[in-house]
């Protein structure tokens, strides 16, 4: 399981940030991700992106809106500034093998259109053994 928990914005306010990735591993095309955080802004548009870098190359680079303000396909979409957001549900990628060593994983969640308003902004490291 991959889990990360309880960080501090520049402006000193504790924001508490919690996601759980399962299984954790590559060799698998199916997750389960469990995410609870208080967001200090709505989330009615939401624009997520991720980069991963291996060895000094960006391997992979992705972006995807979430939330557009209608039809929207994750529960939480909708969740005002304040409320708590606790919620889980599946995501697939591509299984694949990945090489030994160390990732740095950029994660970015944008609550306006063309990012303006930053939700979330965290840097993961994975080491692969």
């Amino acid at each position: 399981m991959l889990t990360l928990l309880h960080f501090f914005n520049l402006d000193s306010m504790e924001d508490v940030f919690f996601i759980s990735i399962v299984p954790c591993s590559f060799s698998e095309s199916h997750w389960k991700v469990t995410l609870s955080l208080i967001p200090r802004n709505d989330i009615i548009f939401l624009e997520g992106s991720v980069n991963v870098w291996y060895d000094a190359a960006n391997i992979l680079e992705q972006k995807k809106v979430i939330c557009s303000g209608f039809d929207d396909d994750y529960s939480f979409c909708g969740t005002l500034k304040g409320e708590t957001l606790n919620t889980t549900f599946e995501i697939s990628g591509l299984k694949m093998e990945l090489p030994k060593g160390i990732y740095t994983l950029f994660l970015k969640l944008s609550t306006g259109p063309s990012e303006k308003i930053l939700l979330l902004c965290r840097n993961v490291t994975l080491l692969i053994k």
